[in-house]
């Protein structure tokens, strides 16, 4: 599945936080391990999203995604 697909897939998702959307589409690698994880996975990690209350705090949790401080391309403007 390539980025693209994935990020279709998502970013139209009513059941994420918008602010996580907008993250993941920041993130390319962050939104595949994403877009692997099980359901409850999805579940527990959107939940923390509910709770980041600044922008760093969201761009720290989907970073934290992929096990890494800093971002993965590809970045999107």
């Amino acid at each position: 599945m390539r980025a693209t697909d994935i990020l279709d897939s998502y970013k139209d998702d009513k059941a994420l936080p918008e602010r996580f959307r907008e993250a993941l589409c920041r993130n390319g690698k962050a939104l595949e391990y994403f877009a692997a994880m099980s359901a409850e996975e999805r579940r527990q990690v959107c939940q923390r999203a509910e709770n980041c209350r600044s922008r760093k705090d969201m761009e720290l949790l989907v970073d934290g995604i992929v096990g890494h401080e800093f971002g993965h391309p590809p970045y999107q403007s």
